[in-house]
């Protein structure tokens, strides 16, 4: 039995799972909307357009913005952990302060430390 242009058309689509939130469904349309690209490239089909995003994709010079904006990424996490890393130890240090203040021979803070 001969298929029917209806079934020609949705014999190359994938089934996806109903979304369950809005970045499933984003994901979802990406993915369909690659698959489409892909078979329109294939087949000869797609516009200059969808041509040049492929052929910029592919680029040396996107490569290296890409691998650029993820070592400045990791780099500013780096300085996040760096910064709280410096709270952190500037808070020990005064609690360590003030423990050793407490353990000071019995005096307390209205008492002289030297006569």
């Amino acid at each position: 039995m001969p298929k029917s242009p209806a079934n020609k058309a949705n014999s190359g689509i994938k089934s996806f799972p109903a979304p369950t939130s809005p970045e499933d469904a984003e994901k979802t349309c990406i993915a369909l909307a690659m698959n489409l690209a892909m078979q329109r490239l294939q087949d000869g089909s797609a516009t200059s357009q969808e041509v040049c995003y492929f052929l910029k994709l592919g680029s040396q010079k996107e490569k290296n913005e890409n691998e650029y904006v993820r070592a400045k990424i990791a780099s500013e996490h780096v300085k996040a952990e760096q910064i709280q890393k410096a709270q952190n130890s500037g808070n020990t240090a005064e609690e360590a302060l003030a423990a050793f203040r407490g353990y000071s021979m019995g005096l307390n803070d209205e008492d002289e430390y030297y006569d």
